[in-house]
This record gives C-alpha cells, sequence and structure tokens, in this order.
C-alpha cells in the first residue's frame, strides 16, 4: 500500500515538473501535466525536448491575423470558383466527346444498314418487314407457311369441337351404405 501511495505522489510531481517545463516553452500546461503524470520522467524529458513555440509577443497582431485570415478566405473562395469552373469544363468536353460517340455510332448504324439493303436489293429483294422471310430458301418459306396455316386451321377445329360438346353432367355420388333413416311426421 505504502508503494502506491510513494507512485501517486511521485506521478503528481513528474505532472507538475512536466507542467512547469511546458510553459517555460510557452506549451500548454495541460500538454506538460498529461505528459508527466503518464510517463513519469521520460514525460518531462519528451516534453523538455520539445521545440519552443514563439512568445505571445513575436505573435503578429490580431489586424494582421484578420487580413491574413480574410486573404486565406478569399483564396479559398477564388480556389473554389477555379474548381468549379475546371470541373464545368471537364463535364462539358465530356458531353462533347459523348455526342461524337453517339453521332459515329449512329453513322457507323446507318452505314451498316445501307451495306444490307444494297446486299438485298442484289438479290432482288426490296428491303422491308418481310425482307427475312423472302432472303430464306423456298423450302423453308413453304415449311414456314405450311406450320402456320395448319396452327391457323387446328385452331379453328378445336374451338368448333370445344364449342358444340355438351357440358358434363355432374351426378350425384351414391352414398355407399343405405342408412335407415326414420321418416319425420
Amino acid at each position: 500500500m505504502e508503494f502506491l501511495i510513494v507512485l501517486a505522489v511521485g506521478c503528481c510531481l513528474f505532472g507538475c515538473f512536466g507542467a512547469w517545463v511546458a510553459c517555460q516553452k510557452n506549451r500548454g500546461f495541460d500538454e506538460g501535466l498529461a505528459l508527466g503524470l503518464l510517463f513519469g520522467p521520460f514525460g518531462v524529458l519528451i516534453e523538455a525536448l520539445l521545440p519552443s513555440l514563439p512568445t505571445p509577443a513575436s505573435q503578429p497582431s490580431l489586424d494582421k491575423q484578420a487580413s491574413a485570415a480574410a486573404a486565406d478566405a478569399y483564396a479559398a473562395k477564388a480556389r473554389r470558383e477555379a474548381d468549379d469552373i475546371a470541373m464545368q469544363q471537364a463535364r462539358a468536353a465530356w458531353l462533347d466527346k459523348q455526342a461524337l460517340a453517339a453521332a459515329d455510332a449512329a453513322a457507323n448504324a446507318k452505314a451498316r444498314r445501307e451495306a444490307q439493303h444494297a446486299a438485298l436489293r442484289e438479290k432482288g429483294i426490296e428491303p422491308g418487314p418481310m425482307a427475312w422471310f423472302k432472303v430464306l430458301p423456298d423450302w423453308i418459306q413453304a415449311v414456314l407457311m405450311g406450320a402456320g396455316l395448319s396452327f391457323l386451321v387446328l385452331s379453328v377445329v378445336a374451338a368448333i369441337s370445344l364449342a358444340r360438346r355438351e357440358p358434363v353432367q355432374i351426378q350425384k355420388p351414391l352414398d355407399p351404405l343405405p342408412v335407415d333413416r326414420p321418416s319425420v311426421p
């Protein structure tokens, strides 16, 4: 128990000594106090090795600080405006690039479509919605026409047969075991 008391007193002494060193170097006393309390003689040594801060007399006056702050604010505003302008220019350049790419893609698609139409015209087929069918060989055209017509005919036959069918009568189920029920008078 006595050891803890000696340790606590020692920490307090080193904390006070660290605070005094910090005040001598124009640093905050709380910094020196904390270093001295936590690290003892090593904290005081650390505080002693830290560089001194300038004295309040060597610090610029409040007017100079205010003008410096105003100049910093103006410079920051100018940087933000310059950044905004640069961002707008970059966006405009990107949009121009996208528009050129879209125009190139449209021109390529048109050229490809014209080439396909020219190839169809060489075969004697006029481009249009049914050009794909006319390009097919004759036997495939016949198979497709037959399948389409047979589907139509079978659909009509099925509809007629369903319309002519008589509705199914649901019969009442038979009782499995006849039960004698008393008659009610």
